[in-house]
């Protein structure tokens, strides 16, 4: 599956013919007509830096994302392309492993106490981890994660914590949005749990939440259900959850 990007934008192509942007290669690639199908990984995080290059204007420093007009325009396939994402939910608010995760055009690895690798453009619904079966593409994205998670570490180190409202948390915990605070961190060592191995305590824990945010009128109810459906189906669901 390709990322449509709406490439017909004759005000845009106006504008920048105007502007005098030859030189660049923009005006040439503003011949398309309709939609160019990109197949390389793109994020929402590129938006920014894509907008801010077609009305020509700098990209300010430290801005996640880099401008797709070079996809658009037909200048780049993107083909070393990946997007990056994580969660640590599992980590906060268990102790669990946190998840990360980098997609290419082709692939996705997911970086967990058991890694996953898989074919997204032939197995659209990860159901066939092919980790073993492809160790060099396995080997490359996992070094390729690891790197640019350590980057990322780095910088959150670095930036300032910010402040907790602990109203709103305990309005969010009241609500079942929160499990609990851990005080727990990435760099801690230790073996953690694989999330995708907790789906049934997991639920558990919601319905409980659950049941205490509809107080005591749905206390009795709620007791006899907390154990209903503990079962671990749906691992691959429950992690695309947590990443979402």
């Amino acid at each position: 599956m390709g990322y449509a990007l709406d490439a017909g934008l004759p005000t845009l192509a106006e504008r920048l013919r105007a502007a005098g942007r030859e030189t660049a290669g923009f005006v040439s690639a503003f011949v398309l007509d309709g939609e160019r199908v990109v197949e390389a990984a793109v994020s929402h995080v590129d938006l920014m830096p894509t907008i801010l290059a077609a009305v020509g204007r700098e990209v300010p420093a430290g801005v996640q994302g880099e401008s797709l007009l070079p996809l658009v325009l037909g200048l780049d396939e993107g083909a070393d392309r990946a997007v990056y994402s994580e969660s640590f939910y599992p980590l906060l608010h268990y102790g669990w492993a946190p998840l990360r995760a980098l997609r290419t055009a082709r692939y996705k690895y997911v970086d967990a106490p058991s890694p996953e690798l898989y074919d997204v453009a032939e197995d659209p619904a990860e159901r066939d981890n092919l980790l073993l079966e492809r160790r060099p593409e396995s080997r490359r994205l996992h070094d390729r994660l690891r790197a640019l998670t350590a980057e990322l570490d780095a910088d959150a180190r670095e930036a300032p914590a910010a402040p907790v409202d602990e109203e709103a948390l305990a309005q969010l915990q009241a609500l079942g949005y929160m499990a609990g605070r851990g005080e727990v961190t990435a760099a801690d060592d230790g073996e953690r749990a694989d999330p995708k191995d907790k789906v049934g305590l997991h639920r558990r824990i919601m319905q409980a939440q659950s049941v205490l945010g509809q107080g005591e009128d749905a206390a009795a109810g709620g007791e006899r259900g907390v154990g209903a459906g503990a079962g671990d189906s749906g691992r691959s669901g429950f992690r695309d959850a947590m990443m979402d």
